[in-house]
């Protein structure tokens, strides 16, 4: 593309960084997000973040994305928060998946999608006690987490 002098959009710069992040290449993605705002004057949007989180969260840097998180821009939204907790739930971090997910329940009570990783995240530590609290939970709000659409999705039908 940049070979043949054409400039990359937002849409684009977002399926490169997901590329990089389902590929497992971290420097590669930081080396585009920088060269997206450097060099291509496109401002990260909160999906561009999202998959920067899911980047560092997927190749087990949680700390590194919970520091990108804090120097962002704009508030973290639930797709931001959510990559975060998926990562806690792969890497099986408790502490901070719990602290995540309360976070979640504040900004969206009625996605169940945060329950299902918290409860197995639990079943994976065998906490079993947790698991039933966080499944009464999810009967209670009535977020099975089954609404089938993903977090980058609902975030882009919210932003149109």
């Amino acid at each position: 593309m940049q070979e043949r002098g054409l400039k990359p959009d937002k849409i684009t710069c977002l399926a490169v960084l997901a590329a990089c992040t389902h590929g497992g290449l971290v420097q590669e993605g930081k080396t585009y997000f920088q060269m997206m705002k450097e060099k291509f004057n496109i401002m990260p949007g909160l999906q561009h973040c999202a998959c920067m989180v899911d980047l560092f969260g997927r190749a087990g840097l949680l700390d590194e994305a919970l520091m990108f998180i804090r120097s962002m821009d704009a508030d973290p939204d639930f797709a931001v928060w959510g990559a975060l907790l998926n990562a806690c739930s792969i890497h099986q971090e408790v502490k901070l998946g719990e602290y995540i997910a309360k976070m979640l329940f504040f900004l969206d009570c009625k996605n169940g999608g945060f329950l299902v990783l918290m409860s197995n995240l639990y079943a994976a530590k065998g906490r079993w006690e947790d698991v039933a609290r966080v499944r009464e939970m999810m009967k209670v709000t009535r977020g099975d987490g089954c609404s089938g659409i993903s977090v980058i999705e609902m975030t882009s039908l919210q932003a149109t």
